[in-house]
C-alpha cells in the first residue's frame, strides 16, 4: 500500500524539509510522503497558494462557521507562508494556539511579476470589460461555501447587471473567463448573451485572465477571489459585484 511504498522510499533519506502549496489538500501520495517525513523529524512547510485573506478561518463570531477547507494544511504542516507583508491580518486570529502552527508572511513572487496596467484613461465609446468569473458548481466544494442553488441566482444577477451596461455603452465589449477546469453547460451566460455572443459583443475566452488585464479597460468579478489580487496588483480598474452570503463572510 501507499505507506509501505514511502516508507521504502524515505529509507535512508534524511530530509529535513518538506514544502508544499496544494499538495496536502489534492494529492493523497504527496499527504502519505510528508506524514511519514514528519515521523522522521522533518520540518512540514506550506505557502498560500492564493489569495483569501478576507475571511477568518477560526472566527470567533458563532454565526460564521470555521472554514475546516482552508484549515486542512494549517492543521497538518509546522509552518504556514502567507502572501501579505508585514505584521498578519486577522484571517490567522486563533491558528498558532488552537492548531499548533506557526504563520508567517512571506509575500508573494509570483504577483510582483504581474504586467502592470499603462492605460491613462478610458475611451467610453470603445471600451472592454473583462468578466473572469467565480467557480459556478454543481456541488458544493465544502459545506462553508454558498450553495449551488444561491450561487446561480447571483450568476443571473451578475449577467443581468452587465446586460444593462451594454444596453447603455454602445462601445461596449465583454470578454468572459469561466473559472478554471469548469465548463459553461450550466451558465446562464450562453442563454442571456445568446445574441450578443452571435454578434461578437460579447466573446468567451480561453486566455488565462493576467495575460488579458493590462490590455482591457475594466476587469468584472462576481466574487473576492485570487483574480482580485491579480487585478490590484496590474492595477487595472477593477469592479467586483459581490453576493449578500460574501459580503457577510467578509464582513464578520
Amino acid at each position: 500500500d501507499r505507506f509501505d511504498y514511502y516508507n521504502n522510499v524515505l529509507h535512508g533519506w534524511n530530509i529535513s524539509q518538506v514544502h508544499s502549496a496544494a499538495g496536502l489538500y489534492w494529492n493523497d501520495n504527496f499527504k502519505v510522503f510528508a506524514l511519514l517525513a514528519k515521523r522522521k523529524n522533518a520540518t512540514l512547510l506550506s505557502q498560500d497558494h492564493g489569495i483569501n485573506n478576507f475571511v477568518g478561518l477560526l472566527p470567533q463570531n458563532d454565526a460564521l462557521p470555521n472554514q475546516y477547507k482552508g484549515t486542512n494544511q494549517l492543521m497538518f504542516v509546522d509552518y504556514y507562508c502567507g502572501w501579505g507583508k508585514d505584521k498578519l491580518n486577522d484571517k490567522w486570529n486563533h491558528v498558532d494556539t488552537k492548531l499548533n502552527t506557526k504563520v508567517i508572511n512571506t509575500g508573494s513572487v509570483y504577483l510582483s511579476k504581474l504586467k502592470k496596467y499603462k492605460k491613462s484613461e478610458i475611451d467610453g465609446k470603445k471600451m472592454t470589460l473583462l468578466f473572469t468569473s467565480g467557480p459556478l458548481r454543481d456541488f458544493m466544494a465544502c459545506l462553508e461555501e454558498i450553495t449551488p442553488e444561491r450561487n446561480y441566482i447571483h450568476r443571473k444577477n451578475c449577467t443581468s447587471f452587465i446586460k444593462r451596461l451594454l444596453m447603455k455603452y454602445s462601445g461596449l465589449h465583454v470578454l468572459y473567463k469561466s473559472f478554471p477546469c469548469i465548463d459553461t453547460r450550466n451558465d446562464p451566460i450562453l442563454e442571456v448573451f445568446s445574441k450578443e455572443l452571435d454578434n461578437g459583443t460579447v466573446r468567451l475566452t480561453t486566455e488565462h485572465p493576467t495575460q488579458l488585464m493590462p490590455e482591457v479597460d475594466i476587469v468584472f468579478f462576481d466574487m473576492i477571489s485570487m483574480g482580485f489580487a491579480e487585478a490590484l496588483q496590474i492595477g487595472v480598474p477593477t469592479l467586483v459585484y459581490s453576493n449578500d452570503f460574501g459580503y457577510k463572510e467578509a464582513s464578520g
